[in-house]
């Protein structure tokens, strides 16, 4: 007797569905699967259709599926596909996207239309909803077929956000009419706002959004909410809404509009930090868009604000989010700007972070290899060697110009030296051609005590410069006459002395040099009998 029942609710229910099934199973009749189960009542079509669809027979798992869209029943619907087997899923995708699009689950839509025929409407919603409005409108525009009636209202309402958002005012004005007056009053509200807005009527758009804004509490009156805040430009009044509702294009839109709030007001932490969310969460939308080209010009202004930002905060910002920093040679530009400032303030380690940035994710060939000597300098200035090394030797390559190769040969020998590789330093500077090279050596001689060399490397700089007049070259004759003694050797130090006294005429330096003699054994003693003689001359006579 419960298994002739049970065949007989299914039969009334399927039959019911039958001729529009033959067609399209996303395309049935709602209204007359609710009064057939309405006549048996919810639980026993419920059960008849559940025994009927565990034969795993195709057509009685679509009954069940469809019984359930038919009650809002989103969850249970998808579970009832699920039933299917490969070869029969293919068929049912528009139903299990209509389920997802009712769940709020419009990405996941978007995922399953991917590869199915006539898509286009139901991917145009999803679109909307997900907030790319200038995708969707580019649907709607193709007038793609409807889809089934009873998604007929959502499609035009979201046909008619779509077109407003993208700026086509009047075809948003034809879709919200064609929606009628069923469904949501504050979405229909609200929309008409944005149509308003889109015309450049700001009065009738404050209108429109203040009656939507005035229904009972949903995403629309919020969003209304949130758009008449937004208009006033007062943070406090954003930042208050979000007390109030969360999810959706609601929590887009709201941190959209408190990030571009909180930068204006050089509030860049938090500003920063809510586009950024905007962008991560919602990467479809063309508030993700606007998210990150506003990032992208609030970059340069963390440094050029006076006293609204610390350097170091600046510095954190300006690294989280210099993904933002536009493409090519503006944003290598605009990176080497900012290291630039943060090296003059005394904080590397903030300028390394930047700069190998840049050097390992956006620079390639002789622009890399040239800035990566920056990077290596940075790391010398934090005292690491090891880093410098490493940033020189894995952006070694050929061809590069002259003088860059030896401004990299020096700051690679400096970080030898500095990783107690003195020798390999040495021998990577053993020819010498340049000036800087040179004076490099003999610091290095100079720190490791190697004194003649020291002497030697130090003379033969002091001897080439055209005058001694820069201070590094004073300094240099000075360790010269220094080396030269240290080593032992007067006579070296008595030929360099003599000449460099000269040259050095007039400077500290040179009565310095002269005076380093006076650990000269044999000068001291003349030094010496000739004071001796000065002071007792008079007791003689």
């Amino acid at each position: 007797m419960i298994v002739r029942c049970a065949i007989a609710l299914s039969s009334a229910i399927t039959v019911a569905v039958a001729p529009l099934a033959a067609k399209e199973p996303a395309d049935f009749d709602r209204a007359a699967i609710v009064n057939a189960s309405a006549l048996k009542g919810f639980d026993a079509a419920e059960e008849a259709l559940l025994a009927a669809a565990s034969t795993a027979e195709t057509d009685s798992i679509i009954a069940l599926a469809q019984f359930y869209i038919a009650h809002d029943l989103w969850v249970e619907a998808l579970a009832a596909l699920k039933r299917l087997q490969a070869d029969d899923a293919p068929r049912l995708i528009p139903l299990a996207a209509e389920c997802d699009y009712r769940l709020g689950r419009y990405a996941k839509a978007l995922e399953r239309l991917e590869a199915t025929p006539a898509r286009e409407a139901l991917e145009a919603m999803a679109l909307s909803r997900l907030g790319a409005y200038r995708d969707a409108a580019a649907i709607f525009s193709r007038s793609p077929p409807l889809p089934a009636t009873r998604l007929r209202t959502e499609y035009f309402l979201t046909k008619a956000e779509a077109l407003a958002e993208a700026g086509d005012a009047d075809g948003a004005a034809d879709a919200l009419a064609a929606a009628g007056e069923a469904g949501n009053a504050a979405r229909r509200r609200y929309i008409l706002g944005t149509v308003h807005a889109a015309r450049g009527d700001q009065s009738r758009s404050r209108a429109a959004y203040r009656a939507a804004a005035r229904s009972d509490v949903d995403e629309w009156s919020m969003r209304a909410r949130l758009a008449l805040a937004a208009m006033t430009g007062d943070v406090a009044a954003v930042d208050a809404i979000r007390l109030k509702w969360r999810g959706g294009a609601f929590e887009r839109e709201l941190r959209l509009s408190l990030g571009k709030l909180l930068v204006a007001a050089a509030d860049y932490d938090r500003g920063l930090q809510a586009l950024r969310y905007v962008y991560d969460r919602f990467p479809q939308s063309e508030d993700a868009v606007d998210a990150g080209d506003t990032i992208a010009e609030t970059l340069p202004v963390l440094f050029a604000a006076q006293g609204d930002i610390h350097p170091k905060d600046a510095a954190r910002l300006f690294f989280e989010n210099v993904e933002f920093a536009p493409p090519g040679r503006d944003g290598d530009t605009l990176i080497q700007e900012a290291a630039a400032k943060l090296k003059a303030l005394g904080l590397y380690a903030q300028a390394a972070r930047l700069v190998d940035h840049q050097v390992f994710k956006r620079l390639r060939g002789f622009e890399r290899a040239r800035v990566a000597a920056d990077l290596a300098d940075l790391h010398l200035e934090l005292d690491d060697a090891a880093k410098a090394l490493q940033v020189i030797r894995s952006t070694r390559m050929e061809g590069l110009p002259r003088d860059l190769v030896q401004r990299r040969r020096r700051i690679e020998a400096r970080a030898l030296a500095a990783n107690e590789q003195a020798d390999a330093a040495l021998a990577l500077l053993a020819d010498a051609p340049d000036a800087d090279d040179l004076r490099l050596r003999a610091d290095i001689n100079w720190s490791q005590k190697r004194w003649a060399e020291a002497a030697r490397d130090y003379a033969s700089g002091v001897a080439a410069s055209a005058s001694l007049s820069a201070p590094e070259d004073r300094t240099a004759a000075v360790r010269a006459a220094a080396a030269f003694l240290l080593a032992g050797d007067r006579a070296g130090y008595r030929a360099f002395a003599k000449e460099a006294v000269l040259r050095l005429e007039g400077t500290p330096e040179a009565e310095l040099v002269a005076t380093l003699g006076d650990v000269d054994r044999e000068r001291f003693l003349a030094n010496f009998m000739s004071a001796y003689r000065a002071v007792y001359s008079g007791e003689k006579s």
